[in-house]
């Protein structure tokens, strides 16, 4: 139960920890030190610090493959995500409910 508390959280913050970003990307501890050592991973490194932060809204930039900057807002990754999402579900209720538009549209 507290794994799910943890996870919910995630998406409230805007300023995430190492271990939350890779937990948000889904991705190997590893891994996530290879991406940000090869320049790949936008991340954040306080001045005399030895920690790693992300910025929640532009690892989800990155993971939709949006331009990473300081410009990527919640609003342009939210609306992104709407899109993808509204797409998927014109596409899905073509393919189930109208068979034949998809074969005089191709």
């Amino acid at each position: 139960m507290q794994y799910k508390i943890k996870a919910m959280n995630i998406q409230d913050k805007r300023v995430l920890t190492f271990n939350e970003g890779c937990e948000l990307l889904g991705y190997k501890k590893s891994y996530v030190y290879q991406l940000v050592k090869e320049g790949k991973l936008p991340f954040s490194k306080p001045p005399n610090g030895r920690r790693i932060f992300f910025e929640r809204t532009k690892l989800e930039a990155w993971l939709l493959g949006l331009p990473v900057n300081d410009e990527a807002k919640k609003e342009d990754v939210q609306t992104m995500l709407f899109d993808v999402a509204m797409k998927a579900v014109k596409l899905n209720s073509l393919s189930i409910s109208e068979p034949s538009k998809q074969l005089s549209h191709g």
